[in-house]
């Protein structure tokens, strides 16, 4: 066996895949100019320290807590007289047919948990405790106006949740008293699924004023924050949190607070829900750690009143242009958007019309193939000529392997006559390499495919946890593989279909039964194609 026989194939296979690995980045970042700062660790330094304390007025009557639902059909939220905030929200997630309850924001009965805690300076400057003075519903739009006053201040939140999309509007009142000198804090919870198999990270996103969205890591935004934020929040995996309208100027500056929970909060399911959507409820995970956005006002001297509208919701492309066309920005399609976006559509599509992602994916790995179809057709004739070519060669070397000169210009003919371009036989891999990558980025962060059974695996957005379809991928790169060639380079070319199966095996399930699918139709074609010879 001859060392190139195996060097060369393994190569190519490994630069193949390099290249997949590359094009297809975890994140990718956009750095503009804007107004960020880095905060001082202590006051005493010449930039302000951020201000992550909360102390509450207290109260020798403590009233009960009153939960107020509403659901808009879209998602779920509670809201609470204590705080005068939204404690839980939940989503009804369609994942083929069976409803899941996603939740996003728990209570961990602390106070400071939940969304849209408004924080005072000063001590015991916070009132906890507010009062529901309305509560209405109109043309499709859910109004809570929650009113709370103490020595120090008299504050009015009114909340306007809309049923058509994932808005969220805060018309927040405030009127200092006695003198006092305010400034105003608006807390929120960033998105958390605790769910382990999803190993979700939450990143902060924020807004650049030239059009780009800057992503950092939590590690890395502890004293981190934006001068009059346009755009400001968190991300996991599949949803977003944030602060997309500001026209009132209420943020002065925005940035984080990170704390560790040490809190379980295991909630069952309202048996009076519906069966079929309660069968799954993913909620906050033991010693867990909440982040948090902090939204901070100038100093408050009269009264004033501020208007700001937020996104808390699902990365949908769908749901981003219904609030704001900016945060499509924040779904990772990766560096190849104008073929992930088409994609996305059509895999949707494919779903409305056939009820199942897997088959989705099935139906759009053929539709791609006959896509390629004529470029395929055309590099098998290339392989076929190819081989006639070696068979000639082998049969003149026999014929002039006495006569030099003659075996030369035989072969120089027969080079000249057989000639196959390299770039025609690579062709068909080189342009299904973007379609493969903009498929990646689409079954690798697309929520639509979260919690999305086909037949043995459970979701099609983690690995097949029985391996079937990268055993079936290995079998065919096999088969198709080892039709052609010297024995030593059949050896080589299953050692690569080893390797590729082993790849495959971590990759997201729908996006193995694509290349899997992709390499049983390409065997296919073979055959038909040797049948209609």
């Amino acid at each position: 066996m001859k060392i190139k026989d195996f060097i060369v194939p393994l190569c190519m296979g490994i630069l193949t895949f390099s290249l997949f690995r590359y094009f297809s980045p975890e994140e990718t970042t956009v750095t503009n100019n804007d107004k960020s700062f880095v905060a001082p660790i202590s006051a005493q330094e010449v930039v302000e320290a951020l201000n992550l304390d909360i102390d509450f007025v207290e109260t020798k009557a403590v009233p009960s807590e009153t939960i107020t639902g509403v659901n808009t059909g879209k998602f779920s939220l509670d809201f609470s007289n204590y705080g005068g905030l939204i404690k839980r929200i939940t989503y009804d997630h369609d994942s083929g047919g069976t409803m899941h309850l996603i939740e996003t924001i728990a209570p961990d009965y602390t106070k400071e948990s939940g969304a849209f805690l408004v924080a005072f300076n000063g001590i015991e400057s916070t009132p906890y405790y507010y009062q529901l003075i309305e509560n209405k519903k109109e043309n499709g739009v859910t109004t809570l106006v929650y009113k709370s006053s103490t020595d120090k201040l008299d504050i009015v939140k009114e909340f306007k949740i809309y049923d058509d999309s994932y808005k969220i509007d805060l018309a927040l009142s405030v009127t200092p008293k006695n003198n006092s000198k305010l400034k105003a804090r608006v807390f929120f919870d960033g998105p958390f699924i605790a769910d382990s198999n999803l190993n979700d990270i939450q990143k902060a996103v924020l807004f650049l004023n030239k059009g780009g969205i800057e992503k950092k890591l939590i590690n890395d935004i502890k004293l981190f924050g934006k001068a009059h934020p346009s755009l400001f929040g968190l991300e996991d995996k599949y949803f977003v949190n944030a602060l997309v309208n500001d026209p009132n100027g209420f943020a002065s500056r925005a940035y984080f607070k990170t704390e560790h929970t040490g809190i379980s909060d295991v909630i069952e399911a309202n048996h009076s829900r519906d069966e079929t959507k309660a069968n799954s409820l993913e909620t906050t995970s033991e010693n867990a750690s909440r982040v948090s956005v902090v939204l901070e006002s100038e100093y408050i001297r009269e009264p004033k009143s501020w208007v700001m509208s937020f996104y808390f919701g699902p990365k949908k492309t769908s749901e981003f242009v219904k609030v704001d066309p900016r945060l499509d920005g924040i779904f990772d399609y990766g560096i190849l958007t104008f073929i992930s976006k088409p994609i996305l559509y059509i895999l949707d599509l494919l779903y409305y019309l056939f009820k199942s992602y897997g088959l989705a994916i099935i139906i759009l790995t053929l539709l791609i193939k006959l896509l390629f179809l004529p470029f395929m057709i055309r590099n098998q004739v290339s392989k076929n000529k190819t081989g006639d070519a070696q068979r000639k060669f082998k049969y003149i070397e026999q014929k002039y392997k006495d006569d030099p000169e003659m075996l030369a210009v035989k072969k120089a003919e027969l080079a000249k006559e057989q000639f196959v371009p390299g770039l025609v036989t690579a062709l068909p891999l080189l342009l299904q390499m973007p379609i493969l990558i903009g498929l990646s980025r689409v079954l690798t962060n697309a929520i639509e495919l979260y919690k999305v059974s086909f037949l043995w695996i459970p979701d099609l957005s983690l690995k097949d946890p029985y391996y079937v379809f990268p055993i079936l991928l290995g079998i065919s790169i096999a088969i198709r593989n080892t039709q052609f060639g010297s024995a030593q380079q059949k050896i080589s070319n299953v050692l690569i279909a080893l390797i590729v199966a082993g790849f495959t095996s971590n990759l997201s399930a729908g996006l193995t039964i694509y290349i899997a699918v992709s390499a049983l139709l390409d065997i296919a074609q073979t055959h038909l194609q040797k049948y209609m010879k």
